[in-house]
């Protein structure tokens, strides 16, 4: 069996899905309301530098970042007697 044609269209798609990574990480990273923005000219040269690490780097830091400002959130709630949210409700239900 020849392995060419195979090869080439894993290469293709790999190649692909870093342009597809890259693509993603520049847009959300600009979108993100978690960063400042020199940290956010940070997050864009490793993406666009590192394209297939940086985006996963970042998919990693925004996760975490987007727990970090759920439980802020949830601690100021509850330490003002704010109502929850529909957020707050479902991590106080998993306390």
């Amino acid at each position: 069996m020849d392995w060419k044609p195979v090869v080439d269209i894993v290469v293709t798609a790999v190649f692909l899905l870093g342009i597809g990574l890259a693509l993603w990480g520049l847009l959300t990273v600009h979108r993100s309301p978690y960063f400042s923005e020199v940290q956010k000219l940070k997050w864009l040269l490793l993406v666009l530098f590192l394209p297939y690490l940086g985006p996963l780097v970042w998919i990693l830091r925004v996760r975490t970042e987007r727990a970090e400002a759920a439980q802020r959130e949830l601690e100021a709630a509850k330490r003002d007697g704010a109502p929850l949210g529909e957020a707050g409700e479902v991590a106080a239900r998993a306390e």
